[in-house]
């Protein structure tokens, strides 16, 4: 069993310290990642539609972020594209007036990027999509979003019933 188990940790090392000649340097999107507002998401989305090589290097650029395991690959992939406050204005699909991500190239690029990590190469769309699918959900938690609506419903408590 030891014996297996090293074998499999020599093959995932092998295999991610390979010299590859697809991989970029990632220069093109590293001052645009994160997004920082949907402007930015909207120019980037464009450029992908376009640009078949821009989406191919995102993807390697973004894969390289790496993870453990599937769950945290997806959420270290999607903190490297959006910063907190666009994942707020995001959802799976579109309900709400947010924006959903299930057609955006981005996904596509994110889903790309999770398949290139070893440990998570053979995860399936459905897994990929509902780890997405949770980490949007939990946006309004992150960066004090919880604090702030604790606050917020103390404060309407306290004027509802000023005793």
């Amino acid at each position: 069993m030891l014996l297996d188990q090293q074998n499999t940790i020599m093959r995932i090392l092998q295999s991610t310290h390979r010299p590859r000649s697809d991989v970029h340097d990632g220069a093109k999107f590293r001052d645009r990642l994160p997004i920082k507002n949907v402007e930015s998401l909207q120019c980037l989305e464009a450029e992908l539609k376009m640009n078949p090589d821009a989406k191919s290097e995102l993807t390697t650029f973004l894969g390289l972020v790496g993870g453990f395991d599937l769950k945290d690959t997806v959420w270290r992939v999607l903190k490297a594209t959006f910063t907190t406050a666009v994942a707020r204005v995001m959802n799976w699909r579109g309900v709400n007036g947010k924006i959903g991500v299930h057609s955006l190239v981005l996904k596509e690029v994110v889903i790309g990027a999770v398949r290139q990590n070893p440990l998570t190469g053979k995860a399936s769309n459905k897994d990929i999509e509902f780890n997405i699918i949770k980490w949007l959900h939990l946006a309004g938690d992150r960066e004090g979003g919880r604090r702030e609506r604790l606050k917020k419903r103390e404060a309407q408590q306290h004027i509802a019933d000023p005793h």
